[in-house]
């Protein structure tokens, strides 16, 4: 197995691990792969727009309330889906191969299913930690950023995938907690100064879409950079580079 192939630690300072270095190497490889990487989120973008106008419009109002649970289902799959192809596409782009849609794509689609099982657990993991005086929750988000990478490009299964993430993100993760909050932090500026120009029409329109569109932006850069928290932990904790990934992983 490549978990255990992995198990063992290199002997490395996880200090190491960088915010800049993320960043850089997040911006680099969502750029030099836009049409990718961006096309895969307006992708999820478009999806999830389709399934939540398609189920206002078609759906009688009485049953709205149920058809939440629905929607949350259909967008949460999706955004699995899509998320687990950046994580390939972003390793296939660390690897030095040219990242393609249809790739990516076509592995993020062969792990839909555990993947799908991985966003439930660590949706549920981070509701309860919230619940449960907010910084649980926190941790809970940071200590499981590895796990959708883990899967695709491990190929591990739901709970391993969890524990893996885990063990990797030790001693690195209030690093990967700032990473989170920037990132935040770029999403609602950009949102709310599109939504301020383009104050939301009363009446469930295409243009109110338009927030939500523009916010998709910072999300691929997120979903990339959980790909780069992945491999920049493997690299301080693994010794892994760049020339050796397609040795580890494949």
């Amino acid at each position: 197995m490549i978990f255990m192939a992995a198990d063992t630690f290199h002997k490395s300072d996880a200090s190491t691990f960088s915010i800049e270095i993320v960043l850089s190497r997040t911006w680099k490889v969502l750029f030099k792969n836009p049409i990718v990487f961006l096309g895969l989120t307006v992708l999820l973008f478009a999806l999830i727009e389709i399934v939540r106008y398609g189920m206002h419009f078609l759906i009688p109002e009485i049953a709205q309330r149920y058809s939440e649970f629905l929607y949350i289902f259909i967008a949460m799959l999706l955004r699995q889906w899509i998320g687990g192809a950046i994580a390939y596409g972003v390793y296939q782009a660390l690897k030095g191969e040219r990242a393609s849609l249809a790739g990516s794509l076509s592995r993020g689609t062969r792990r839909v299913v555990p993947l799908f099982f991985v966003g439930v657990l660590i949706s549920l993991g981070i509701s309860l930690g919230f619940m449960l005086f907010v910084i649980p929750g926190i941790i809970t988000i940071c200590m499981w950023v590895a796990a959708v990478p883990v899967c695709v490009v491990e190929r591990l299964g739901v709970t391993e995938s969890l524990f893996r993430s885990e063990k990797l993100t030790k001693g690195c993760r209030m690093k990967i907690f700032g990473l989170a909050l920037i990132v935040l932090i770029a999403e609602q500026a950009i949102v709310r100064g599109v939504t301020f120009v383009m104050p939301a029409e009363p009446e469930m329109t295409i243009l109110n879409s338009i927030p939500r569109l523009v916010g998709f932006i910072p999300r691929a850069f997120e979903l990339v950079m959980d790909a780069v928290i992945y491999y920049e932990l493997r690299k301080v904790k693994e010794g892994v580079t760049v020339d050796s990934l397609a040795n580890v992983f494949d």
